[in-house]
């Protein structure tokens, strides 16, 4: 039976839990109390935001410069995720600067599919997270609001 697109996303949206679960020590759906896991979240909510209104580089640009260590993972694991998703390889020291750099020398199409896979990966991750009862932390949710002001 053929796996679907956004099966394949949801497999791999899974999987990258999974994955930072172990290393941020989560046992088994006890996600609601990381404190990572709520940065990680409103860091993927805001990325989201990001992309309808500056667009995906800018938006990845601006995961890469953050100085949290969980927001630039956030970026990386989306961005990995989004570059295996269209069959790309990329180093594993900065999936975000890879992605831009993709961008940068792509056209159109390869935007419009990055475009499309980010934001379906950042539903699934947000899904998945959400129903494990983490919440977006405050400052995540702060954080919109201040740039919108500043301009």
């Amino acid at each position: 039976m053929p796996v679907t697109a956004e099966q394949r996303r949801a497999r791999a949206a899974w999987d990258r839990l999974e994955e930072i679960g172990r290393k941020w020590g989560v046992q088994g759906d006890n996600w609601k109390d990381c404190r990572r896991a709520k940065t990680y979240l409103g860091a993927l909510k805001r990325t989201a935001c990001r992309v309808y209104v500056s667009g995906l580089g800018q938006a990845f640009a601006f995961l890469n410069s953050r100085n949290d260590e969980t927001v630039k993972q956030a970026g990386n694991d989306l961005a990995d995720l989004v570059l295996g998703g269209m069959g790309i390889s990329a180093p594993a020291q900065s999936q975000c600067a890879s992605l831009i750099g993709y961008l940068r020398r792509g056209g159109l199409l390869e935007l419009m599919c990055a475009t499309e896979e980010s934001l379906a990966l950042i539903a699934w991750l947000c899904r998945y997270l959400e129903g494990f009862g983490v919440t977006a932390d405050e400052e995540s949710q702060a954080e919109p609001e201040q740039e919108a002001q500043n301009g």
